[in-house]
């Protein structure tokens, strides 16, 4: 059990989380009708046209740029997330907060794995690394000191995840690619599992 911190201290390290992690067809039937009867000699000779059902599928299969920007987002959370973690598993001075870093380090390997195979398939580039205010981040999970970094490791936790629903969700209601919404879906209860757990932690150290 983790023992509860300070309330001045955690005031302190909550404003300190929360502000660095704020600072991705066919013709209709009366056209047919009217459509001039070939010789059969020159109708052998008409290339096929496709379906009304693969012009639709051709389009949904599309990633629009609702899809390729979650992607992407997604695609960068899950790098910091694991970068993360691995300081975490290092630095945490909790035995939860350890095993819940060696938690995220499997499953967000684990979905970074599904969803790069998906952007393959769909032609869509991956940023080759996170963004500046991630790295930030990462680089507070260094320097933060020892005594304070579970809670602060919590707290930016809890943030980052709650973004990944809210990103999720988006994806699911505007997102055109089948591909791409079905692994928003497939993800969503795994971030919300993460989101629970890390929850349950911050009410150990920020018991009400």
């Amino acid at each position: 059990m983790i023992k509860p911190e300070k309330n001045v201290m955690l005031k302190s390290v909550t404003a300190l989380a929360v502000a660095g992690t704020l600072m991705t067809p066919a013709l209709p039937a009366s056209a047919a009708a009217i459509q001039p009867v070939l010789p059969a000699s020159a109708a052998a000779t008409q290339p096929a046209q496709p379906s009304g059902a693969a012009y639709q599928l051709s389009e949904v299969a599309r990633p629009s740029k609702q899809d390729r920007t979650f992607l992407r987002t997604a695609h960068q959370s899950h790098v910091a997330e694991i970068a993360g973690a691995r300081i975490a598993q290092r630095r945490a001075t909790s035995d939860e907060v350890k095993a819940l870093a060696a938690r995220l380090i499997r499953d967000h390997t684990a979905m970074d794995a599904d969803l790069t195979a998906v952007a393959r398939r769909a032609g869509v580039a991956l940023p080759k690394g996170i963004t500046a205010d991630q790295r930030r981040r990462l680089g507070q999970y260094e320097s933060f000191e020892t005594a304070r970094f579970d809670l602060l490791y919590v707290l930016t936790q809890l943030v980052g995840h709650q973004v990944a629903m809210n990103n999720g969700e988006t994806e699911v209601k505007e997102g055109t690619d089948p591909r791409v919404v079905q692994l928003a879906k497939a993800s969503a209860p795994i971030v919300k599992a993460h989101h629970h757990d890390l929850t349950k932690l911050r009410e150990q150290m920020q018991p009400l």
